[in-house]
């Protein structure tokens, strides 16, 4: 029950947070960690990448915790393809296949172990 009312509060007060450039590299690895978990989640077909990031916040917590806006959006490249490079995935073009979603992207990253794992996300069209 702490953990619930923690995680809340600590979403719902802005000034436990400082906000970070959408070009910082560290907010562009921390979307690429938030993107690759909603495509291994996803029962989609093909792979979404990031269209544009709204807004960056970090909080300092046992290292350092990326909360992150953006828009996602689905390419033409297929899951099934081995190792797809997001940056050469094409987004699809305006019809049936067309999808764009808004989410929200919790990544907690530890700089000093060279580790970063997302550890929430929630995305609505």
């Amino acid at each position: 029950l702490w953990l619930i009312f923690s995680q809340l509060f600590c979403r719902s007060h802005s000034w436990l947070t400082s906000k970070v450039s959408n070009n910082d590299p560290r907010v562009r690895n921390a979307m690429l960690i938030g993107i690759y978990a909603f495509n291994n989640q996803s029962n989609d077909k093909f792979l979404f990448k990031v269209s544009h990031i709204k807004d960056a916040h970090i909080q300092i917590v046992k290292g350092i915790k990326f909360l992150l806006e953006a828009n996602i959006s689905r390419t033409v490249c297929l899951k099934r393809e081995p190792s797809p490079d997001l940056d050469k995935c094409n987004f699809q073009p305006l019809g049936k296949l067309h999808k764009i979603f808004n989410c929200h992207f919790e990544v907690w990253a530890i700089p000093w172990k060279h580790w970063m794992k997302n550890i929430f996300f929630m995305c609505h069209p």
